[in-house]
């Protein structure tokens, strides 16, 4: 649907690990891959800066943490794809609302989501003026207009990205309940989603 993905594959063995670390480059970032665990970092299946030399060992320490913390998940392997750095993490969510319909949510992501609480709703459809003007209605938006030297973001590419993710949760079908990136990275020169959450009805 044209929503830019970070680049990365998925491990099964640590031999896998080697393979794509040794093809990525430092650092790396390694999450769980799950469809029963919603939140990785709680379980200890997300870790951060590993370098190629230590993917293989942070792979195993992975899914023993796992295993021990959620030990009826299944685990389909482990992400890994290169670390992002010096840039913003937003959220973009869609949510089914049973009087509204689909509903979108943006704001801060990350581990800013609990800590600034900050989000606009808006029913869908939108456009990218509409999403220009939610992301304008945040108490952080400074951060996004290049707060105290900062590198203003590129509004209308944003915008027409969150509009495509918008148009996909769509696209799926009354089925979906929710879909949820967090974080949409945003740095200088690219915009990316590093991780994704949906939700089925039953």
């Amino acid at each position: 649907k044209g929503v830019p993905v970070i680049p990365g594959d998925i491990a099964v063995t640590s031999g896998d690990v080697a393979r794509i670390a040794a093809k990525l480059g430092a650092p790396l970032v390694l999450k769980i891959a799950s469809k029963d665990i919603a939140h990785k970092t709680e379980v200890g299946g997300v870790r951060l800066n590993v370098l190629p030399a230590d993917a293989s060992k942070v792979f195993d320490e992975v899914i023993a943490s796992v295993k021990k913390a959620a030990p009826k998940a299944k685990i389909e392997g482990v992400v890994v794809s290169p670390m992002r750095e010096k840039g913003l993490e937003l959220l973009v969510g869609i949510k089914r609302d049973p009087s509204w319909g689909l509903m979108l949510a943006v704001g801060f992501g990350g581990v800013l989501v609990e800590l600034m609480v900050d989000v606009a709703i808006a029913p869908l459809p939108v456009t990218p003026s509409d999403v220009k003007a939610m992301f304008g209605r945040l108490r952080g938006a400074k951060l996004i207009k290049g707060y105290r030297g900062g590198r203003p973001v590129d509004m209308e590419r944003l915008a027409e990205i969150v509009v495509k993710i918008a148009n996909a949760a769509h696209d799926l079908g009354p089925g979906l309940e929710s879909l949820e990136i967090n974080p949409l990275f945003v740095g200088d020169d690219v915009i990316e989603a590093l991780d994704a959450l949906t939700i089925w009805s039953a």
